[in-house]
Parts: structure tokens; sequence; C-alpha cells
């Protein structure tokens, strides 16, 4: 009698994935001033996220050191790469500028994130480093909450009504590169060499403000999402909504393709 081969049961194809990264840093050396909304900022994205199906991870506070920071979101781009995963990244913090080495930004200077052990950095070369090992055909999404303008917090001895916090650290140099300044707007740039879609919550030029709520950038993006907007009229609205505080900062989006600008964020 001829045996029957048993027939092997049919592979499951590997699903996209959903993830994200939260950081918030509200605590740093005591020589440097502290921030109070940070933590909550990364928990609400959390709370906005998880039931949307993403698996969130929080680095928070002295966890958030420059090296798990990097490890982390190396770890991301390499382990989520099946065709029509997200990765969403969020981050509030202190931001600040050092000396460009690379001779890529007009301005003379790197825009840097602080880490909770700052003077050590992570520099926006650092992450286009990270971010080139993206998988093709997974959508990368940056929020930043934090400002890269660090001798313009040094004029604020007064704050803004309603501003607890400038999330901005000065740089780790006196003396600015004598290449001008870069004042342009940039409230809705196509960048091809990007593979990301980056909202910031500011130019360049500017500081990103904490107020009672959170950061302003985050409590007003956050609530876009809920109501469905794409993603040019997230950045209109939110545009719109702090320049109705009276603060003196412009939310920022980049993205790779004009009709990109029309679909929905996550």
């Amino acid at each position: 009698m001829q045996s029957v081969s048993a027939k092997k049961p049919p592979t499951k194809k590997a699903l996209p994935t959903k993830v994200a990264v939260c950081i918030g840093i509200n605590k740093y050396n005591k020589i440097y001033p502290q921030l109070t909304k940070c933590v909550s900022d990364a928990k609400a994205w959390q709370a906005l996220l998880t039931p949307m199906g993403f698996k969130c991870t929080m680095l928070l506070d002295t966890v958030a050191t420059k090296a798990k920071i990097i490890s982390t979101l190396k770890s991301v781009i390499a382990n989520n790469r099946i065709p029509g995963s997200v990765i969403v990244i969020t981050n509030s913090s202190h931001g600040s500028q050092v000396i460009d080495t690379s001779n890529d930004e007009k301005d003379g200077w790197d825009e840097v994130l602080c880490p909770t052990n700052f003077p050590l950095y992570i520099s926006d070369d650092d992450l286009r480093s990270i971010f080139k090992g993206l998988a093709p055909n997974v959508s990368l999404t940056l929020f930043m909450d934090c400002c890269h303008s660090g001798t313009s917090s040094r004029n604020f001895e007064v704050l803004p009504d309603g501003v607890l916090a400038v999330r901005s650290l000065p740089p780790l140099i006196e003396d600015r590169p004598n290449k001008g300044t870069i004042t342009t707007f940039r409230g809705l740039v196509e960048v091809p060499a990007l593979n990301h879609v980056l909202v910031a919550a500011c130019k360049d030029s500017e500081v990103s403000y904490e107020l009672n709520v959170g950061g302003a950038f985050t409590y007003y993006t956050i609530k876009a999402i809920k109501l469905g907007y794409n993603r040019q009229k997230l950045i209109n609205y939110v545009q719109s909504k702090i320049a109705a505080l009276g603060l003196t900062q412009t939310p920022q989006l980049e993205c790779t393709k004009a009709e990109s600008l029309h679909q929905p964020f996550l």
C-alpha cells in the first residue's frame, strides 16, 4: 500500500510591523536647564499610537543616553524591513547646535539632539547615517519637539505668558561660524535626498516652547492627527495654532514627494 505523504502547512507570510520609539527627556546635568513636560509628551505619543497598533519603546529621562538612543534607533531600522511596515520616532528634549565639520550645512551649524548625558549629543548627520539603512517601502516618520537655536534662549530673561521653558541649550562653543544666518521659511519643503518624513517643532533659527499642556508642537500635532488631517493640513493647523499664541515658532514639514503631502500621517 502506497503511503500518503503529509502535506506541509503553508508558510505564513510575514506581516508588516508598526513600531514607535518615544523619547522624552526632562532631566539633565544640573548645570543645564531642566524641562518639565518632555516625559509627558512621550507618554502622550504612546497613548495615541498604542491603540493604532504600534508597539512603543519608551526612552525616558536617564534611560535616554546617547548610546541607548542610537542603539535603539539602529535596532528598529534593522529589524523592521517588511514592505508596508511603519516606524515612528518622537523626540521631546533640549536641542542645540555644533560646528558643522562635514560642510553640508549652509549656516555652518549641525543641529543636534541633547540626550540626558549632554554634552554628548546626536547630530543630524548621525541620524542620516542611521536612516540610510531604512528598507525599501518602509515608512519612517519623525516628530521632533526640540529646538536648535542655542544662542536664542539666552535672550529670554522673562518668558512669554504661559510658557514654562524653552527647549534649547547653548552651542558647545561661543563663536558662531562666519556664514550668516539662514532665515528662509521652510514650511513645506521637498527634500529629495530624504527617505523619511520629518516634522519639526520650529525652524533652525527658532526655539521650541513648553506650555502647561506639554510641548506646544506636540500638543497640537497630536490633536491634528486625531482629527485625521493629511500632512499638509496638519502642518498648516499646527502653525496657525502656535501663531495664535503669539509664539515665534514655525513648525516645519519635510518629505520626499509633493503628492505625499496629501497623505495621512499614520
